[in-house]
């Protein structure tokens, strides 16, 4: 028997396809955190994040990630707590997206193509 892995941190050249692969290789279900700070993932590794049901903390910190991949996950990652989108290509399009996810406790946009204006009225 192996130990529960609840948290996994991927390489800074680890892509979209690196991650299908990680992900099609086992039962990742149970994961809490993944950190993809750095790496080279897009908006397009979105289809393979929803199959982490268990997924609380996110982090697209310094990606390419932007606010198509964030509509598909505000729409399957019910259990998400700590998203950081920092230095992404997130507009204020995507503050629809972040109102909707309810258990969202902290988030980070520092460094986005987000307003002060449209922040304040998310009232995260």
């Amino acid at each position: 028997m192996h130990p529960i892995i609840n948290k996994h941190y991927l390489s800074s050249r680890f892509t979209d396809s690196h991650l299908e692969i990680l992900l099609s290789e086992g039962s990742f279900g149970y994961l809490e955190c993944l950190n993809l700070a750095f790496t080279k993932v897009t908006s397009a590794c979105a289809e393979h994040l929803i199959k982490l049901p268990g997924l609380k903390n996110l982090n697209f910190w310094s990606t390419r990630f932007g606010d198509a991949g964030l509509d598909l996950l505000s729409e399957h990652l019910h259990r998400l707590e700590v998203l950081n989108l920092c230095e992404t290509s997130i507009t204020n399009k995507c503050l629809t997206y972040l109102a909707n996810m309810k258990t969202l406790r902290k988030l980070n946009l520092t460094s986005t193509n987000t307003s002060l204006s449209a922040i304040i009225a998310l009232k995260v």
